[in-house]
């Protein structure tokens, strides 16, 4: 939960109430990927706890795991895609026009950056369930603690020193990081 609300504490701190307002709205445009990766995820979580405990189901749970991951990446990677090459439509159509000129640019790589760093969030969901349903809990755990501990840093100064459009770098970088970490122990262990 600190992890998903810094990012408004600090964007509210160093910005004024109408750009944390215009963040707010690109925020939520973001999470597409994520809003969408849920709901199958939630889905599928039952099927792989159900596989993942006998050691003679294994090939299923392998077989559920890949079949998730494909339709999960099949659906949200052209998404996020969309979402990236008409980032500045969909903020006005949102927004109804009422966004400044001057703030289209800020605002169109931010969503960009802040969608790039969601599709790194969606397409670890298969790797965090899976762990979970290995009730293999602690990587995820350290993963929380680093994340927190790197981004939030990683935020304040991106808002300090570089403006609105960069505040979405830090999250691109936990996000990738934490895919390929999660990524790692997944292949190792399992």
């Amino acid at each position: 939960s600190i992890n998903s609300q810094s990012d408004k504490l600090v964007i509210s701190y160093f910005f004024p109430l109408k750009v944390f307002g215009y963040y707010s709205m690109v925020s939520v445009l973001a999470q597409i990927p994520v809003l969408v990766t849920v709901p199958l995820a939630s889905f599928v979580f039952p099927i792989l706890s159900k596989f993942a405990v006998k050691e003679q189901d294994k090939i299923t749970f392998l077989s559920v795991f890949q079949k998730f991951s494909f339709l999960l990446n099949l659906v949200i990677i052209p998404l996020s895609i969309v979402v990236c090459f008409f980032s500045l439509e969909l903020l006005l159509v949102w927004a109804k026009n009422a966004i400044e000129v001057n703030l289209y640019d800020d605002l169109s790589l931010l969503l960009v950056s802040l969608t790039i760093g969601s599709l790194f969030l969606a397409i670890q969901f298969p790797f965090y369930y899976v762990l979970l349903a290995k009730s293999r809990t602690k990587y995820t755990v350290y993963q929380g603690i680093v994340q927190i501990s790197i981004g939030v840093p990683l935020l304040v100064l991106c808002a300090k020193y570089y403006g609105l459009k960069f505040v979405g770098i830090p999250w691109i970088i936990i996000n990738c990081f934490a895919f390929f970490y999660l990524g790692y122990i997944c292949i190792k262990k399992f």
